[in-house]
């Protein structure tokens, strides 16, 4: 009878011992989320100095693209006047050089106006590409936070809140970036295949 009697207030124990060592985080979980915090904060440095010697690769590389084609459409323009030249250097008569060289002077000037009107195009185009992707500090920041929180123990329902506000704010970040590239890209005249 003893033993009946003592049986249910020890397994009233031994459940109450079994969930009070489930109700803590694990020592090692505790320490990865510390980690991550640290390698976070290092990696935000990284980020900033790679972002601006992209941004200076992406200007140069562009202003050499820029130039090329100005260089491109400028040859076109030179080489169609000189193809009229050579046209109106033909065997004929004297006035009717004056009615080609007076021709030729105008269609320079439309070549001119059709020069002006590609480069700025060109420039146009170009700048688009010098359209900086948005800055992720900010998301980072959010993440380390709720990365440094999950680094001291907190209680199911808090982990979960912060859990949800972070998904949200990944997707929200997500969304935004997705609409700003589909922009440049529209801006930029590049299509998707």
């Amino acid at each position: 009878m003893r033993i009946i009697a003592i049986f249910p207030p020890l397994c009233a124990l031994t459940v109450a011992l079994l969930l009070s060592g489930c109700s803590t985080t694990p020592q090692v979980a505790l320490d990865q989320a510390n980690n991550g915090t640290h390698l976070m904060t290092a990696m935000q440095g990284e980020i900033s100095k790679f972002r601006a010697e992209e941004a200076i690769i992406g200007k140069v590389r562009v202003n050499n693209v820029r130039e090329a084609q100005k260089k491109i459409a400028t040859m076109d323009s030179i080489t169609a006047d000189d193809d009229r030249i050579y046209a109106a250097a033909g065997k004929k008569a004297i006035s009717e050089h004056f009615e080609q060289i007076i021709s030729l002077v105008d269609a320079r000037a439309k070549d001119e106006q059709a020069l002006n009107d590609r480069i700025a195009s060109i420039n146009k185009t170009f700048d688009n590409f010098l359209i900086p992707l948005p800055d992720g500090t900010k998301d980072l920041a959010g993440a380390q936070n709720a990365l440094a929180i999950l680094g001291n123990e907190l209680s199911s329902e808090d982990r979960l809140k912060i859990f949800a506000n972070f998904a949200k704010d990944v997707k929200k970040s997500v969304d935004e970036n997705k609409k700003k590239i589909e922009a440049a890209k529209n801006a930029a005249g590049i299509s998707e295949n």
